[in-house]
């Protein structure tokens, strides 16, 4: 039996893709999770990144396009602030979630780069896996890796996301 296969709710995105996870989607959630899914595919991610970008759009705001911070710029699926946008995405709309996803993934792509040459560098415990690296990158910044084991902000953040990541399960195929 394949992980797809053992996942509790299956799916299937309106361009083709099929998925399963271990929760039951609203119409709302499975738009958005079908969305990232289909991006995924477009781009040829692998399963973990697209689970990556997922878990992180049901930990930043529960797959709502319209969710703002009120103590920050952040905004959207992925609670993207108004400056690391700039940074790095300034020729996507903010505003538009397939932009979002968009820069998600293109996110996760530069985190990989990164990760690997903090770990080559010394620079990050080889202990801490990619996909905690990653999330921890888009919360707290991917500049001083070092702080991710000993911040316990970013810790206490990575919890929750592991436990959305958990409650997820997502599988594709």
């Amino acid at each position: 039996m394949t992980p797809y296969q053992r996942g509790g709710y299956k799916y299937i995105t309106r361009g083709g893709h099929r998925y399963s996870l271990q929760m039951r989607l609203n119409a709302h959630q499975e738009r958005i999770i079908s969305q990232i899914v289909d991006a995924g595919f477009s781009r040829g991610a692998p399963e973990v990144t697209i689970s990556i970008v997922v878990a992180t759009a049901f930990q930043e705001s529960s797959f709502n396009e319209g969710a703002t911070n009120p103590d920050s710029s952040a905004i959207g699926i992925f609670q993207f602030l108004v400056n690391p946008w700039n940074e790095r995405h300034k020729h996507l709309n903010r505003h538009d979630t397939s932009d979002q996803i968009v820069a998600m993934y293109d996110e996760v792509d530069w985190f990989r780069a990164r990760y690997s040459a903090h770990l080559a560098s010394g620079a990050l415990e080889g202990t801490m896996p990619f996909v905690d690296y990653a999330y921890a990158s888009h919360t707290a910044g991917p500049f001083n890796p070092r702080d991710f084991a000993v911040n316990e902000e970013t810790r206490k953040k990575l919890t929750a996301f592991k436990d959305k990541w958990y409650t997820l399960s997502l599988h594709v195929e």
